[in-house]
């Protein structure tokens, strides 16, 4: 396991955001399924994208970048090697236990050199970043050439998405 220098600039109030997660992932230990989801179509609709996007992907390196406890992508990890990146902690410890290769750190300094990975996930990430380019940069370099990076993001009339722009979070 892996615990560099973890970077915090980028997220919208960082703090706000690390308390946030520490305490979903007293939820999601409790809960099997990601249950405690304000929209669970939302995001059983975005999980069986991903599932039916990436179905065929095996022997790969792949990097899921803000993968929390890796409720969404880890089916990928039958087959493939699959690094999660995440500044939470409690969240990465659950993702290791579905077999994801845990990384502390943040989305903006990704701790691992040049063209790494076949593919980078980061599926609804961007909402809560502050400087999107500094991301999609880092993605970009440790991107192997002729690689795929996959993007979602909270639809623009969203409920959370609303609630994020009205409290500044």
């Amino acid at each position: 396991t892996y615990s560099g220098k973890v970077y915090t600039r980028t997220f919208r109030n960082m703090n706000f955001w690390k308390e946030h997660f520490e305490e979903r992932a007293k939820i999601f230990r409790e809960l099997p399924q990601a249950c405690d989801h304000k929209d669970r179509i939302a995001f059983f609709s975005t999980r069986n994208a991903l599932k039916s996007l990436l179905k065929d992907i095996k022997a790969k390196r792949i990097l899921d970048v803000g993968c929390g406890n890796g409720i969404l992508t880890d089916f990928l990890t039958l087959h493939n090697e699959v690094f999660g990146l995440d500044f939470s902690f409690s969240m990465l410890k659950m993702a290791e236990k579905k077999r994801f290769i845990p990384i502390m750190g943040e989305a903006s300094h990704i701790p691992f050199k040049s063209n790494k990975f076949d593919y980078i996930l980061g599926i609804g990430l961007l909402q809560y970043i502050e400087v999107e380019t500094e991301v999609v940069k880092e993605m970009v370099r440790v991107l192997k050439p002729h690689g795929t990076i996959i993007l979602s993001l909270l639809h623009k009339n969203s409920f959370l998405r609303k609630i994020l722009e009205w409290t500044g979070k």
